[in-house]
């Protein structure tokens, strides 16, 4: 019998060989992954989140609600895209896709993203 780890996706606990990264399900999710790395390293993304454009927006979302996080109404610490921008680029600066949570919140959210999407 080899040597077995679990996959290596956030949510699954399927064993697989040690020598994979992950299971047969989930394998999409490593080129998906690399690819999520490659567009976060990529100048374009990196730049609309320094630009002014975005950090102005930013400042919008959290005074029109009084830094409060939707979700569970502690100090909101960042803006959240509802709909992730590597999902749907084009929302990126839309109002109605952003919201402002705390980190706690902002964590769980992401979580249920990769989930989700």
């Amino acid at each position: 019998m080899s040597i077995m780890k679990r996959c290596g996706h956030p949510t699954c606990n399927v064993l697989i060989n040690h020598n994979e990264s992950y299971c047969d399900k989930h394998k999409q999710y490593a080129n998906e992954n690399y690819n999520d790395l490659r567009r976060r390293n990529d100048p374009e993304y990196l730049r609309f989140y320094k630009s002014k454009t975005w950090q102005n927006m930013r400042r919008i979302v959290l005074l029109e609600h009084d830094f409060i996080c939707v979700s569970c109404g502690n100090q909101a610490t960042m803006v959240d895209h509802i709909v992730p921008t590597k999902i749907d680029w084009a929302r990126r600066l839309d109002k109605s896709n952003l919201q402002p949570l705390c980190d706690a919140c902002h964590n769980q959210k992401t979580k249920e993203d990769l989930k989700k999407y």
